[in-house]
């Protein structure tokens, strides 16, 4: 066979195989214009999901719980406010953990004599307020908040002491906060590990803080502020209790 008539062969089939190919994309043209637009609506839909998550990483509320100057006891509670816009401390609830349970003090407000608060400013009096993008504010020391615990909870704490003494493993940070104009809370938690002996390092037990800041997690926030609400009940009826007994008392005195 010549090489002339074989090229000629070639191109026959070819230009065949072009006709069939363009008359096959006119009888489906249809079902390839449907094809097309869902491959195109995939694009975008992949495109607007990466935009949306963006988003939503920029506007999730982030707050950060962290130690300075030092690695023991005294070392300084700091909460960092990384989130977009500011948000608003609520609560600042301080637990110790051990062995036979826990126990748990909200201490966003200061430790004041009655007669003294109205000398100070609003902020000197509480660690509630707004906290802006990017600011810091100072909790004061673990070894502080550790000793506000155990004062706060005084009681508790005694009725373990004829057993044997009550040692404390752990210390547990939460902060309850507003972000911006969301209307539910957000939270954030971190966990320490308390130093066996004097001067020993505070380590925390995650490399970070975690965050409760979804649908769901925001109802364990909620679970945190109907706790600090049954402390705060249980606390007032005891005072009840116990104003009522001094008036009877001062009552009964000849």
């Amino acid at each position: 066979m010549e090489p002339s008539y074989a090229m000629d062969i070639y191109r026959g089939k070819a230009k065949d195989q072009g006709r069939n190919m363009i008359t096959w994309i006119n009888e489906n043209s249809g079902a390839l214009l449907v094809i097309n637009g869902i491959a195109t609506l995939c694009v975008w839909l992949f495109y607007a999901q990466l935009l949306y998550q963006n988003f939503a990483r920029q506007r999730r509320p982030r707050i950060l719980i962290n130690r300075s100057k030092s690695r023991n006891l005294d070392s300084v509670c700091l909460l960092s406010n990384m989130s977009s816009e500011k948000i608003f401390i609520e609560y600042i609830l301080v637990t110790l953990h051990s062995e036979k349970g826990c126990v748990t003090a909200d201490i966003a407000e200061f430790e004041l004599p009655s007669e003294k608060k109205n000398d100070l400013s609003l902020e000197n009096e509480t660690r509630q307020g707004p906290l802006e993008s990017g600011q810091t504010k100072r909790i004061g020391t673990y070894r502080e908040l550790y000793e506000r615990v155990l004062r706060e909870n005084d009681s508790i704490i005694s009725t373990y002491k004829d057993e044997q003494n009550l040692l404390f493993d752990k210390i547990e940070i939460r902060v309850i906060a507003i972000y911006s104009s969301e209307d539910r809370p957000v939270g954030a938690q971190r966990v320490f590990i308390l130093p066996n002996e004097e001067g020993g390092e505070l380590l925390p037990v995650s490399f970070d803080t975690k965050r409760f800041s979804s649908p769901w997690e925001r109802l364990t926030v909620k679970k945190w502020i109907r706790s600090v609400a049954h402390r705060e009940r249980r606390k007032s009826r005891q005072r009840n209790g116990s104003s009522r007994l001094e008036l009877k008392e001062h009552i009964d005195k000849p």
